[in-house]
């Protein structure tokens, strides 16, 4: 029998106070709505995780240049463009690396010495 059904029948058997019945509906509407909904398989919960843990560490590198920029900016002035492309392209090792050397840079030109692994372009 389906729920609805025996709903109708102890409704009509039943008559509960104004306030119960009301709680009533609204769990029996949340109960349906868990049964119509799509079973989602342990291959799409891993996916899942795995698109959520992807964004968030792409989140962080993102914040880590947006971050090693305004430093840079506030050290040195006005980037020239080969360096904000050069953050835009960097590895994450490139990046712990840049951020590093910054707090022994004079200028950018210091942060481009032989261990760097940077050129001027």
């Amino acid at each position: 029998m389906p729920l609805r059904e025996l709903y109708r029948f102890i409704d009509w058997i039943l008559a509960l106070p104004t306030e119960l019945g009301r709680s009533f509906t609204e769990e029996l509407t949340q109960y349906e709505e868990k049964q119509r909904m799509r079973y989602v398989t342990s291959a799409e919960r891993f996916g899942f995780e795995r698109g959520v843990q992807q964004g968030m560490q792409q989140g962080m590198q993102q914040g880590e240049r947006t971050l090693l920029r305004h430093i840079l900016v506030h050290r040195f002035g006005p980037l020239p463009m080969w360096v904000l492309e050069w953050l835009e392209g960097a590895e994450p090792a490139e990046l712990e690396v840049w951020a590093k050397a910054i707090f022994e840079a004079t200028n950018l030109e210091s942060l481009l010495g032989p261990t760097s692994g940077l050129t001027k372009q």
